[in-house]
């Protein structure tokens, strides 16, 4: 069972919003500090700049970059045993690390009238100050990634997908979707010979709520050519680190209330669905609840899940079954984030700015 050994309160709304990097819990308290807390002995430490708020932080490569924002200026600092060394300085916007020392900022420029010219996207090289390469974009960009095969990104509104020469920011292809068609708030996934992208489209139903379809296209990485595509049920997969499968549990509602459960699993390699079956949401007798479709944490072949009424749950994606769930009475709202697993403890915030920390005894 999972048993409270520690929380913490902001005490204000703030945020808490806390990862974890290394064994420990990083998080942003309510005076805008940066604080790094021990995971197992919970001693912390902050840190902060004169005139500089944290904005936010994020792990990269195994390293960690914290992000000072004012109105006017965007300053990244690298954490690096126990001291945070000035790293970067960029332009304000949306700013994003694509790992391999690059990093993309894209910015809107709502006073341009012109359509076609709503926004700019910059390519940094962290070591310099100047970006690389810059282009006009149509709105926001979305899901940039940076693989070996290139730079891949989302035109979020313009319903694009790029594929960029990270070098010198040419066009290598580009696609558009169908009309319709959205892509999901899923990372892109690159593999060697295939990348997978989510998307989903809304069918009207006359009388009835809006249906979902949902499917997942395999492309080409050199050409943009579809390879194949699945359909399947939830929006939101987990990627399996050792073997690039994607895994989903969750659950439907059926007539009278009813729920049915459901695991998916997709092998976006060989462009197979390998599973795709019900299964049952049941733990000794009584049902988890409704299952979130999204924020899950996948830990040596468990799927740890939330539910409804505050409920966290296991579910092994070998055997197939939920093999655990449990009430969180600690929790102090309804709604709370996925469980962050490190070691045998487990980190979960809730809707409070309250984070708690739970040890697994058996």
């Amino acid at each position: 069972m999972w048993r409270e050994v520690y929380h913490y309160s902001a005490e204000s709304d703030k945020g808490v919003w806390p990862e974890i990097f290394k064994g420990y819990i990083i998080y942003i308290d309510y005076k805008r500090q940066l604080i790094i807390q021990d995971g197992a002995s919970f001693h912390s430490t902050a840190f902060s700049e004169d005139d500089l708020d944290v904005d936010s932080f994020g792990v990269v490569d195994d390293e960690l970059f914290i992000l000072f924002k004012t109105d006017k200026i965007q300053k990244i600092y690298k954490y690096n045993n126990g001291i945070l060394e000035p790293y970067f300085e960029s332009c304000l916007g949306s700013f994003r690390f694509l790992g391999k020392n690059k990093a993309c900022c894209s910015q809107n420029f709502s006073h341009w009238k012109e359509p076609e010219h709503k926004g700019a996207f910059y390519y940094y090289d962290l070591g310099q100050n100047n970006p690389i390469w810059e282009r006009q974009t149509c709105n926001d960009l979305y899901a940039s990634v940076l693989s070996e095969q290139g730079l891949f990104f989302q035109n979020l509104n313009a319903n694009k997908l790029y594929h960029l020469d990270p070098d010198t920011g040419q066009t290598l292809w580009e696609i558009d979707l169908p009309e319709g068609v959205k892509t999901a708030n899923e990372p892109i996934r690159v593999y060697d010979n295939v990348i997978a992208i989510s998307l989903e489209k809304k069918v009207k139903q006359r009388g009835r709520r809006d249906r979902r379809l949902c499917f997942m296209w395999g492309l080409n990485p050199n050409t943009g050519e579809r390879l194949w595509e699945i359909s399947h049920r939830s929006l939101f997969f987990f990627k399996e680190p050792e073997t690039g499968l994607l895994h989903n549990f969750s659950s439907a509602s059926k007539a009278f209330g009813e729920k049915e459960y459901f695991y998916e699993c997709i092998d976006p390699v060989a462009g197979k669905l390998l599973s795709q079956k019900e299964v049952s949401g049941e733990y000794e007798g009584w049902e988890v609840g409704t299952v979130s479709p999204h924020l899950k944490t996948l830990d040596n072949g468990i799927l740890y899940f939330k539910a409804d009424n505050r409920v966290i749950g296991r579910f092994n994606i070998n055997s197939q079954c939920v093999e655990y769930a449990q009430v969180l009475k600690e929790l102090t709202s309804q709604r709370f984030s996925e469980p962050q697993i490190y070691g045998n403890r487990m980190l979960v915030s809730d809707d409070n700015e309250r984070f708690h920390v739970y040890e697994w005894v058996e």
